[in-house]
């Protein structure tokens, strides 16, 4: 079957993606082609036999996880990485390239898909089973690239985070929540505003500005747009789903606390971070809240929240 190399962009960010079918693994970044070929990552994808060898070299194919006799000096490294258990490792490590990438890499399973990362170098590669289908395949590709996105953008002073991003006045308002907080609602409440994302927008910091960037990641508010926007970032509100519409101004070092709670508001994949990226991780944070406003929103449904957005701050 025909494959082919895209490059996406996001927030001037690019990730090559190799080796890749046409249709479900890509087609959700179909606003995000560029045609700079100049990548600032890549990520390879592999579909490989589920085969392990037995003493004699003889391929044995399974359908799901390894012989714990077929490697087991393999299976023990791999078995005592607190992230993984040993009924979720599968016979992927008996391709050439595999093994040699999980030997010398950071790795991690993906929805029976092995995920490999060289981060001196910005490769990425990602495997998996041919007999899979292809939804499963599709989302672990996006949660990659998703991952990937997370990486680049610390290193730009930027930041992924969860949220709703509307551009109301050639501003970003941002409301960031965690599923089920209300931030397709909210976007779905905005019609008539450009829409950068109802689930995840990007961040980065130019000068003394942070600008909001389109993103792929969102639910039916986005489905279909193929259009993208930047805007400088004014607010940032924190959603909470109430009885009546109200706003609460929230100190810095408050908006810090609650957007490290938990993990629920920022995209950072904190169990494969390195040290150094989670103080990135912080730095940025800490700059961007203390650069922009921060709210508490409490809000109804139905409410026309966007006639009473706090002028001041």
């Amino acid at each position: 079957m025909y494959r082919e190399n895209v490059t996406i962009e996001i927030g001037g960010i690019r990730v090559k993606l190799e080796n890749v079918f046409p249709g479900p693994l890509i087609e959700k970044y179909s606003g995000f082609i560029s045609t700079n070929k100049t990548a600032h990552a890549v990520l390879r994808y592999y579909e490989v036999s589920p085969v392990v060898l037995k003493p004699d070299n003889s391929p044995v194919y399974k359908s799901r996880y390894f012989d714990r006799d077929a490697d087991k000096d393999l299976i023990h490294g791999l078995s005592k990485r607190k992230r993984l258990k040993a009924p979720e490792l599968y016979f992927f490590y008996c391709e050439k390239r595999l093994r040699s990438y999980i030997r010398e890499n950071n790795f991690v399973i993906l929805n029976r898909c092995v995920f490999v990362w060289d981060a001196s170098r910005m490769r990425y590669a990602l495997f998996s089973l041919q007999s899979d289908s292809r939804s499963l395949k599709a989302n672990a590709f996006d949660i990659a690239v998703r991952f990937i996105y997370a990486k680049l953008f610390w290193l730009k002073k930027g930041l992924l985070l969860h949220s709703a991003g509307i551009i109301k006045d050639k501003r970003a308002f941002l409301f960031l929540g965690s599923c089920g907080s209300g931030k397709t609602t909210i976007a779905r409440n905005s019609g008539k505003y450009p829409l950068l994302s109802d689930e995840m927008v990007g961040i980065k910091q130019e000068g003394e500005e942070f600008y909001a960037f389109s993103t792929p990641w969102g639910n039916e508010a986005r489905a279909g747009r193929t259009n993208t926007f930047t805007a400088v970032v004014k607010k940032i509100f924190f959603l909470h789903k109430d009885k009546s519409l109200w706003f609460k101004n929230i100190p810095s070092s408050e908006a810090m606390a609650t957007a490290l709670a938990g993990n629920h508001h920022i995209v950072f994949f904190l169990q494969w971070a390195e040290k150094d990226e989670i103080a990135a991780i912080i730095s940025s944070l800490s700059d961007l809240v203390k650069c922009i406003p921060v709210w508490e929103m409490h809000f109804t449904k139905n409410v026309d929240f966007w006639r009473h957005l706090p002028e001041r701050g």
